[in-house]
């Protein structure tokens, strides 16, 4: 009982670490925003009538629905964020998910047949001994000590949430596994079909259902900042035809998008390591050489296969990249709607 305590209490505190994150991001932009209502009254009432009129035109515009959230990249942990955002109150109509492919989820397959998770109540009820320290030893032994140590740490905490939520989702898990690289049987399979399977087919059935809108065969351009530095929209192409798409934020998976974020904290793929955005627990983007209080970017969010080598570091333990896939996809889902709701509001 007191261990199942314990792992009700950890799973609190990330919940806890979450409530916070979304506001403070929104509090800066929010900031910029006062300024910004300032000057619109000192325009004077001429600007004020333009604009009043510009909203009530966008309005009354019958079955459209601004796009304030894109996803860019419909791998799996995409699929997720855009998933949480709707759970997280965000009219689905107003999310977008651009895949550079034609396929939604594709690389569910590849994170692996295992998802690892310590200290669980399934550990408990099966009396398998185990740590979040041991389960953060392992990861960081298998990535060769290359782990961005909060995404790491963030990780670790994170997986029974992930675990619990991928059930709701119809994912079916069987009894625990010690695998190679781990100290302990933590690494559940899927139960009757192989986990990446079930995975794929969960999110796509859930992502059909919600009816979230998808651009196939669509790649991103480059993304918009306004003049305070946060996220108003992306330049999409398709067909060789280029698309402005106004948005309050944007959350990235796709690796093929780093080369546009020369602003951002990355791993820098020295060594032949792979390179990677760096992320804060709240799946924020963080600018570079912004010192120990590390400064985000307001709308911007990453999570999947864009931030993978820096969580896995120069390898990832058997079982953690279905794991980084569902914790940042939620994440970022998540705290981008937060976000959107604090920024529209």
């Amino acid at each position: 009982m007191k261990k199942r305590l314990m792992v009700l209490l950890a799973s609190a505190v990330v919940l806890a670490s979450l409530a916070g994150c979304g506001s403070n991001n929104a509090a800066e932009a929010s900031g910029a925003s006062s300024e910004a209502e300032e000057a619109a009254e000192t325009a004077g009432p001429a600007l004020e009538s333009e604009d009043a009129a510009a909203g009530t035109e966008e309005a009354e515009k019958p079955g459209e629905k601004k796009t304030e959230l894109v996803i860019a990249g419909g791998d799996a942990a995409g699929v997720a964020a855009a998933i949480r955002a709707v759970s997280e109150g965000m009219d689905p109509s107003a999310i977008l998910i651009v895949e550079a492919g034609d396929e939604l989820a594709a690389d569910a397959a590849e994170k692996g047949s295992f998802f690892n998770e310590a200290d669980s109540d399934i550990q408990f009820e099966a009396e398998i001994a185990d740590s979040y320290e041991e389960f953060l030893g392992d990861t960081r032994k298998a990535g060769g000590d290359k782990n961005d140590t909060a995404m790491m740490e963030y990780l670790v905490e994170s997986a029974s949430e992930a675990r619990v939520w991928l059930e709701s989702l119809g994912v079916k898990f069987g009894a625990p596994e010690q695998r190679e690289g781990s100290s302990a049987a933590r690494s559940l399979p899927g139960a009757e079909e192989a986990l990446g399977l079930q995975v794929e087919k969960a999110l796509k059935a859930k992502a059909a259902e919600l009816q979230i809108p998808v651009r196939y065969n669509t790649a991103v351009v480059k993304l918009v900042y306004d003049a305070d530095k946060a996220v108003s929209g992306i330049v999409l192409s398709e067909d060789g035809k280029e698309e402005n798409v106004d948005c309050l934020a944007v959350v990235a998976t796709d690796p093929a998008l780093l080369p546009l974020f020369e602003e951002l904290k990355t791993v820098n793929g020295a060594d032949e390591d792979a390179a990677a955005v760096v992320v804060t627990a709240c799946a924020e983007a963080i600018r570079a050489g912004s010192g120990e209080e590390e400064e985000t970017v307001p709308g911007l969010y990453a999570a999947g296969r864009i931030i993978e080598a820096a969580v896995h570091g120069a390898g990832a333990l058997e079982g953690n990249e279905m794991v980084s896939m569902a914790v940042y996809g939620m994440t970022a889902g998540t705290e981008a709607a937060i976000y959107i709701g604090d920024t529209r509001g």
